[in-house]
């Protein structure tokens, strides 16, 4: 599921590189029987909800899908495409510095660049809590009456959560 996960981070980072919906893009992707069928599918729903900005969450960003491209997705074997050869030697370069393994000068400038110059934040549980860290501290402070609903809130999530609850310790 990892390759679904990255696709799609693929995808919002073309949408977001074109900057404009009647700009065109033809997308290859690399042939392989177990992820084509859902990144098709992807593909299209994506264009389907190119209208629809979508609020994924509080101190996450909005998809945004307005640029996605009405092109199909084109599936060739990376050995007929030498865009699908160059992303092989990114995935090797990252693969070999986040092991910690050797690389070449210019394949150190080629990570330490593209780490300075991302366009999006990583997925790590370290990104997240510094994302939610940053909003919540543009929040303000809640008021007594808010805080008094917000107990009221826990005391009946808990009330109706607590039946489920297994006591004591397994045999």
């Amino acid at each position: 599921m990892p390759n679904m996960i990255g696709f799609q981070s693929v995808l919002h980072g073309i949408c977001s590189r074109l900057g404009a919906p009647e700009r065109k893009a033809s997308i290859i992707v690399d042939q392989q029987s177990q992820f084509n069928t859902t990144q098709r599918e992807l593909n299209e729903f994506y264009y389907q909800i190119r209208d629809m900005p979508w609020e994924l969450g509080p101190g996450l960003p909005v998809m945004n899908m307005k640029n996605m491209p009405a092109e199909p997705l084109v599936f060739q074997s990376g050995t007929n495409s030498a865009g699908l050869e160059l992303v092989d030697i990114y995935l090797w370069t990252f693969k070999r510095f986040m092991e910690d393994k050797a690389l070449t000068k210019p394949l150190s400038r080629l990570v330490y660049t593209n780490l300075k110059t991302a366009r999006t934040n990583s997925v790590s549980i370290q990104s997240v809590a510094s994302r939610f860290k940053e909003l919540l501290g543009k929040l303000p402070v809640p008021s007594a009456e808010i805080m008094r609903q917000a107990q009221e809130l826990r005391d009946f999530d808990e009330a109706r959560r607590m039946p489920y609850v297994v006591s004591g310790s397994p045999d």
